[in-house]
């Protein structure tokens, strides 16, 4: 049951009285006594059936029990603790008893008596801390108010007898014995609606015991060793501490241990820091030194060939150390001879040691050779005729080391072209003891340089086009040799486009067998005398336009000019009544290229009767704004026409009708008519509807304006030229065009003034600046008239 809602019960309960019905009397109710329950003691079946302890009785006689109907209501009253006079009330249960009363009259009503029982519901009792957590004593270093919160340790839950509790947190923090300490107090206050509270408290105590932490960079772990003491460099040296600042933090004095050698040491230093809490740590940190970089060569001796009589130049290696001490430098020298006593290689090896065994090596090649070749002068080269005499001189050598070089000679026949013509190659070769050679070629040509000749040979002819040109042979011989050949007969035309300017030429070459030739011609030209002829000739023919004309070509020939004609088309147009109506004679005249010529003749008819089609949907249209509604001309021009002759020759004429309404009052529908014709009188039309909503231009000009920043009035805004036609409302209309806004002054002075003005005059002059508060006259115009008032402007 649900004892925060006020409810009212009513229960009827029936004694049946077992004797005689009771005439008039006088009846009373005695009711049980006034109750007071705690919050969830409530016992709801004796509230709403316990009618036991109810006594009816007659007034004079409490003994006299009357057994008769009673009548049981209940009304639930939630006070909520909220009484004054019962601060600690939750509810209040009243229990009122009827039963009839012949002739009797009460505060409940006629011929019956009731009483009342009242049950207090109370609640003196604070709520309970069903879960608290315990105080906590933590290291500043794992603490985080956030995760503690969220944890599960910073659990709280409660509880109270009654209902609803309200619930308070109050946190208070204090600080300890340096800042990263804390002490930290969390209040919880639960106080029921009867006011009823109770108080606990969560302590959690933050501490700082821990020193520094120190940071290395690079760290110990990663630390490389140095190659020498005067390159060590210490890491950076950082402290931090996950609670406080850190005070003090230093480097101790250094520590130096020798190794293995001079330059092999270790290094060591101790690092300190103190934080804000007094916490003190210290850490060493080590590093070696250890040389083990060998000492570097940094001049070696180049490398040399030298001729077998030099004398070399010996030079010593340069050494350096990355590290203090000297370096040892030694040398040894290895000799390998080659194939012969002047060529032999020196190898000399440079040692450099630092004090710590650390060693480099490097080499210098010297080689001694004999690399120069033998000198040698061959003969020059020379051509003779295959009957002249053959002389062979001997070549001139010698070397600049082997006194005795030895030369050698071959020889050979190539290029053999013909009995007397072949080439003789003379190869010459020097050698000394170390095999260094040089060779050289004398060259000597024998040729056969005379051509043969014809012994007979046929004349020039002139013959007729038609005709077949005779072949006459010919006869040659040659001066070497006995059998020349005949090599080629070459037959080569030389058609012009006349046939009388045409030769053939027959060229007859013959070559001995040393490749002589000679060559002859022989010319034959013919001579033309028929004109051309007409193989194929286009019929006459009739199209619907001249894009349909399809212009055929004629054929043509001729017995002995076929590639020298020309073709001359005469088109004469006769009959023309437009550009697709007309008569087109077309006179082919075919002239060979010897002037002789043939003419023939067709007629093309071109009729056009079809007029234009126009292609473009003509849909309805619709304007808000008169002045939005284009003109005849400019919705004609947006319309697509297909003629069948393709004709860009187009006449048109527009007219608007009225079909609806008056369009100088209100809105109207208009059907615009369009007639066209092509360049050939072919005509045609076709109409659409426009409807206009707005047909009246009728500006409304303001008569103040606060241009003073608060977005309010800010601009001049004139209903109905543009999309605006009332204040918040729009309207599907472009902005009237060609206006022109003006503001005067009380001196008649023109202070603003703009064209295709769009409501933007915020109260300033031609320069930007603002105008001075007052009022000041508008003009403005449109559509060829003039509108004007009075503005007052306030800032």
């Amino acid at each position: 049951m649900n004892t925060e809602i006020s409810k009212l019960f009513t229960v009827l309960f029936f004694v049946l009285i077992w004797g005689p019905r009771l005439g008039a009397q006088n009846i009373c109710i005695t009711p049980p006594e006034d109750i007071i329950w705690n919050c969830g003691e409530e016992d709801w079946d004796y509230v709403y059936t316990q009618t036991d302890d109810v006594v009816v009785h007659q007034c004079d006689d409490i003994t006299n029990e009357l057994f008769q109907q009673i009548e049981l209501v209940v009304d639930v009253d939630t006070l909520g603790c909220f009484d004054p006079i019962s601060p600690n009330v939750v509810s209040r249960i009243t229990r009122t008893f009827l039963t009839p009363a012949p002739l009797q009259n009460s505060e409940c009503g006629t011929w019956v008596v009731c009483a009342t029982q009242t049950i207090d519901i109370v609640d003196f009792e604070a709520p309970t801390f069903t879960a608290f957590p315990t105080d906590t004593l933590i290291s500043c270093e794992d603490w985080d108010l956030l995760d503690y919160l969220i944890s599960g340790l910073f659990q709280v839950d409660f509880n109270d007898n009654c209902g609803v509790v309200d619930q308070t947190i109050d946190l208070d923090t204090i600080v300890g014995y340096c800042a990263a300490e804390r002490e930290f107090q969390w209040e919880f206050t639960l106080v029921d609606e009867c006011n009823n509270t109770r108080i606990d408290t969560h302590f959690v105590n933050v501490v700082d015991t821990i020193g520094p932490e120190f940071s290395f960079t690079p760290p110990q772990e990663l630390a490389i060793p140095f190659k020498c003491k005067a390159l060590v460099v210490w890491p950076l040296l950082e402290a931090y501490d996950m609670c406080s600042s850190v005070d003090q933090v230093e480097w101790g004095e250094i520590s130096e241990t020798q190794l293995s050698c001079p330059n092999h040491w270790e290094l060591s230093r101790w690092a300190y820091a103190v934080d804000a809490c007094g916490n003190a740590d210290s850490t060493e940190y080590f590093i070696e030194v250890l040389d083990d970089e060998a000492p570097e060569i940094n001049y070696v001796p180049l490398g040399f060939s030298a001729s077998c009589d030099d004398i070399p130049i010996l030079e010593n290696a340069i050494a350096i150390d990355n590290c203090l001490g000297e370096v040892d430098m030694t040398v040894e020298t290895d000799t390998l001879f080659g194939d012969c006593p002047q060529t032999y290689t020196m190898t000399r090896t440079f040692t450099a040691t630092d004090n710590c065994g650390n060693a480099s090596t490097a080499q210098q090649l010297i080689i001694i050779e004999d690399f120069q070749s033998p000198q040698l002068i061959v003969p020059d080269d020379y051509t003779i005729e295959c009957s002249d005499d053959i002389t062979f001189d001997p070549p001139v050598a010698f070397d600049n080391c082997d006194e005795t070089p030895l030369v050698e000679e071959e020889q050979e026949i190539v290029n053999f072209q013909s009995t007397g013509t072949y080439t003789i190659e003379r190869t010459f070769t020097i050698t000394d003891d170390c095999g260094n050679s040089t060779s050289g070629m004398q060259i000597i040509d024998v040729v056969d340089t005379t051509p043969p000749y014809f012994t007979e040979f046929p004349d020039d002819i002139v013959v007729a086009c038609d005709e077949d040109y005779p072949t006459a042979p010919v006869e040659f011989a040659d001066a070497c040799d006995p059998n020349p050949e005949l090599v080629s007969v070459n037959v080569s035309e030389s058609f012009e486009d006349c046939a009388n300017e045409s030769v053939l030429y027959r060229t007859f070459e013959i070559e001995d067998d040393a490749g002589n030739s000679y060559y002859q011609t022989q010319t034959i030209t013919f001579v033309d005398s028929i004109p051309p002829i007409f193989t194929f000739v286009p019929e006459n023919i009739q199209v619907n336009c001249t894009e349909e004309v399809e212009y055929q070509m004629p054929e043509f020939n001729d017995a002995c000019s076929p590639d020298g004609m020309t073709l001359v088309i005469d088109d004469v147009i006769e009959n023309e009544l437009c550009e697709d109506y007309y008569d087109l004679l077309r006179h082919f005249t075919v002239t060979d290229a010897c002037g002789q010529s043939t003419t023939v003749s067709q007629i093309i008819e071109v009729r056009d009767v079809s007029a234009p089609v126009l292609i473009t949907e003509l849909d309805s249209l619709f304007f808000y704004c008169s002045y939005n509604m284009p003109s005849c001309e400019e919705t004609f021009n947006e319309l697509d026409f297909s003629d069948e002759c393709g004709s860009n020759d187009l006449n048109f004429d527009c007219e608007d009708l009225v079909v609806e309404g008056e369009c100088e009052e209100q809105a109207c529908i208009i059907e615009r008519r369009y007639f066209w014709q092509d360049g050939c009188g072919n005509s045609a039309q076709a109409s659409h509807f426009i409807r206009i909503e707005e047909t009246v231009f009728a500006p409304s000009l303001p008569t103040g304006i606060t241009p003073n920043g608060d977005e309010f009035n800010e601009y001049y805004e004139i209903l109905d030229i543009g999309p605006l036609i009332a204040p918040g409302e729009g309207a599907p209309c472009d902005w009237i065009p060609d206006t022109r806004f003006k503001v005067v002054n009380r001196w008649g002075q023109i202070v603003f003034d703009k064209e295709d003005y769009r409501n933007d005059w915020n109260g300033i002059d031609k320069n930007g600046e603002p105008l001075a508060p007052g009022t000041y006259f508008i003009i403005f115009e449109a559509s060829g008239s003039a509108y004007s008032t009075f503005v007052d402007i306030r800032r």
